[in-house]
């Protein structure tokens, strides 16, 4: 958005006198979407911003252009294509297409359903009208495979199916919410303002596509399925049977060549019968044709005899154009079980060089045997990746399956190793792939994950499956890792469980201890204390190893720390900085244990004490060249000098947190240093910055997908209201992080909240409450 529309919707809000949550009843918007349309980073739909001039009693007339000029931006940079290749020799259903193109006139949002038999063109059909209407829909045109009848795949799950479309809008992923109900309202709100096609393909039933469905827009959405999802109310269907003879004979003609045709129509007739008038197989049998200009019609029609007849017979004579070894190829490449797949993966389980593989993989998708969903990716059509992997050699399956599941361990366990140490290494016998990605730098690492996500769950469900326990506890423990920085909490606990069940089946119990752990982690960030604290006791039950009970110690100080009990949490972290210390070389991961020993005595007024042991851990992250723990240690140490009162000593600590922060991808800790550097704002007389920074960390909490650190941070923003002569918005924000610090059992914020409600309006009971909680806590009053 640009600034002059953000800064003129801020001069709206502060004109109106009321807080975001008065706000939200007026505009039917969420307080954390306002909280973006007033921060710069989202631009809000029309009626959003009118009804924000009906409350300050202005023509909303004299903002339309500014409004139109930042829509104009926003589109023009978010106006990509996701599309598969249209079909080039795409032929006849006409009747279907006028139907779809008359959708446009229908009331937004224009909705439809194309269900059908297996092969019979549902994906074609769809992709094809979207192309063909691609100019009308300016902002975009998206496409998602949801897997609902791929074989060895599961349906994807609605949440991850909304993290990948919300991706495709050119949202980073820290700005993808945890929860379901979150994410789609975010995919709601993101498409008010565009007018964009969205292809949903593949669906399993109406559960799996009813949140995937816009509010109010402008936009065309076209749902693929086998079934008929009578269950979406109001959404036509559009149901496709076999094409007519006259149709099929023309797709058949207008590939394989019009000549050869016309002088054998009946052999044509046996053709088409052959291949039961699917268009899919149609195609792969006239590609086949076209590429032997020495066959007859007839002779074609005999091949397809002499294999067996229907699908599988139409598949093996396309794939005849290769030579054995590419035949090969193909079929290992349907034991990939991640979805999509580049060239890497593919040369993995084939076992043969990137540049061959590389051509082979472009010459497929040429032959129509394999899809192209974007730059790079590669994918099946159902029924061939089903072909594919019934058909590989049993001598082969066993090798190709053990350098696939190497190739994604490996990439895994490198791209951990750049972020940081992440528990045990793997198993000694993991084969090096000979081709990998770069994963060498932050960037590479965290563009192979997002790429990689959606199908890691059910590559580890499939090495469980293979009876490969080893492979998918490992990779799902080298994957914590990321999601310690990505935030993706909800794919944390689905990878983590599956990980647990394979390393159980293993009877590796320190695996399973390391996976209960991470478990425990991803369950605090959602919230789920309870779920969080089991999880890690049963993993320290487990653990036998010093440097797992050691971090499990950490562990659990830090869920007891968020709970306000804080004389318990100090214990625990002591015990794990003592494990720690214990060992003959000093553990990379000890630094993480003094960071949060550090922030706890910070909180409780112990700071000499934090300042030598955070001073030793930012030596330690520089030595160990962890930029991740570095930034965390930044944040603490300025933390504890904006305690101290040395305001020049936290200003440079936050700033330089923050810049690395940004270097680095940690979303995280970025709103917690931009927070700092709003307190520091305060402390020195500038109100009016302060407020600006606490909004910008809001929006970055909300992005970053934690309400971990939401109420601390509501509490200074309120505070910052207060000296910027605010103070009616800063009782009702106050309000705010005290009803978020009861639902989440945040008792130390919690008593601010009281504190501060009290004294701003005069209630000392009420102040009264916050100070006996704070003597309860045993710290200092915050």
């Amino acid at each position: 958005m640009t600034s002059q529309l953000s800064q003129e919707l801020r001069r709206m809000r502060d004109l109106s006198g009321k807080s975001l949550k008065e706000l939200e009843r007026h505009t039917h918007t969420s307080d954390s979407s306002l909280s973006r349309y007033f921060s710069g980073r989202l631009l809000p739909p029309w009626p959003v911003v009118a009804a924000l001039c009906k409350v300050v009693r202005r023509d909303p007339r004299e903002v339309l252009p500014m409004w139109e000029a930042a829509r104009n931006r926003a589109s023009g940079k978010t106006g990509r294509s996701d599309l598969p290749r249209d079909v080039a020799d795409f032929t006849g259903r006409e009747a279907e297409l006028a139907e779809l193109a008359e959708l446009l006139e229908t009331p937004s949002p224009a909705i439809t359903v194309i269900d059908g038999m297996a092969g019979v063109g549902k994906t074609a059909l769809a992709v094809h009208a979207a192309h063909r209407l691609a100019a009308q829909y300016p902002d975009g045109q998206l496409y998602i495979d949801l897997h609902g009848y791929t074989p060895g795949h599961d349906p994807l799950e609605p949440g991850t199916a909304l993290r990948m479309m919300l991706t495709a809008l050119g949202l980073p992923s820290s700005a993808i919410p945890q929860t379901l109900e979150e994410r789609a309202g975010l995919w709601r709100a993101e498409l008010t303002a565009r007018r964009a096609i969205v292809v949903l393909d593949n669906a399993a039933d109406e559960a799996q596509v009813r949140t995937l469905l816009p509010g109010r827009t402008s936009s065309l959405f076209l749902v693929t399925s086998r079934r008929r999802l009578a269950g979406l109310d109001g959404v036509p269907p559009l149901s496709l049977d076999l094409p007519p003879d006259s149709e099929a004979r023309e797709l058949f003609t207008r590939i394989a060549g019009a000549a050869r045709c016309s002088a054998e129509p009946e052999a044509v007739s046996e053709v088409l019968a052959r291949c039961g008038y699917l268009p899919l197989a149609v195609r792969l049998a006239a590609t086949r044709l076209r590429h032997r200009p020495t066959w007859r019609v007839a002779d074609l029609a005999e091949q397809l005899g002499e294999q067996q007849a229907g699908l599988g017979g139409t598949f093996e004579l396309s794939l005849t154009q290769f030579s054995p070894a590419q035949r090969r190829v193909f079929r290992l490449l349907g034991l990939i079980r991640a979805g999509d797949f580049d060239a890497y993966a593919a040369a993995a389980v084939a076992g043969c060089p990137l540049a061959e593989v590389r051509d082979l993989l472009e010459e497929l998708v040429d032959a129509h045997l394999l899809q192209q969903p974007r730059a790079g990716r590669y994918q099946f059509h159902d029924l061939l990746r089903q072909h594919a992997r019934q058909t590989v050699p049993a001598e082969d399956r066993p090798e190709s399956l053990t350098r696939m599941y190497d190739y994604y361990l490996h990439c895994a366990m490198t791209a951990a190793n750049v972020l940081g140490i992440v528990g045990r290494a793997g198993e000694p016998g993991l084969r090096v792939p000979a081709y990998t990605p770069d994963l060498s730098t932050p960037a590479g690492v965290t563009g192979w994950f997002d790429a990689e996500l959606g199908g890691l769950a059910e590559l580890i469900r499939s090495a469980g499956e293979e009876g490969r326990d080893a492979h998918a506890w490992q990779l799902a423990r080298a994957l914590t890792r990321h999601f310690f920085i990505r935030t993706n909490n909800r794919e944390w606990v689905t990878i983590g469980q599956l990980g647990l069940a394979a390393a159980r089946r293993a009877g590796d119990t320190e695996a399973a201890a390391g996976l209960l752990g991470g478990l425990g982690y991803a369950y605090a960030e959602l919230g789920q204390h309870t779920e969080a604290r089991q999880h890690a006791e049963a993993a320290l039950a487990l653990a036998t190893e010093d440097v797992a009970r050691a971090d499990l110690y950490c562990l659990l100080g830090a869920l007891l720390a968020r709970l306000g009990q804080f004389g318990p949490a100090e214990a625990k972290f002591r015990e794990g900085l003592r494990l720690h210390r214990s060992m003959s070389a000093r553990e990379p991961r000890t630094v993480w244990c003094e960071i949060s020993l550090g922030r706890l005595l910070t909180t409780t007024g112990a700071w000499d004490e934090a300042r030598a042991i955070l001073q030793m851990a930012l030596q330690s992250t520089r030595e160990h060249r962890d930029p991740f723990a570095e930034t965390m240690c930044l944040n603490a140490l300025g933390e504890l000098y904006l305690a101290l009162g040395l305001l020049a000593e936290a200003r440079h600590q936050f700033g330089s947190a923050l810049t690395l922060s940004r270097t680095v991808s940690h979303r995280t800790e970025e709103p917690v240093a931009v927070n700092g550097l709003a307190n520091v704002a305060r402390r020195t007389g500038s109100a009016a910055e302060a407020i600006d920074l606490h909004e910008q960390a809001m929006e970055l909490v909300h992005l970053c997908g934690s309400e971990r650190r939401k109420a601390t941070i509501m509490n200074d923003y309120a505070e910052s209201c207060l000296a910027a002569g605010r103070p009616e918005e800063a009782v009702v924000v106050h309000r705010e992080a005290l009803d978020l610090s009861r639902r989440r059992n945040d008792q130390y914020e919690e008593a601010r909240s009281l504190v501060r409600l009290g004294s701003a309006t005069g209630d000392q009971p009420l102040a009264d409450e916050g100070t006996r909680l704070f003597t309860l806590l045993g710290v200092p009053a915050g």
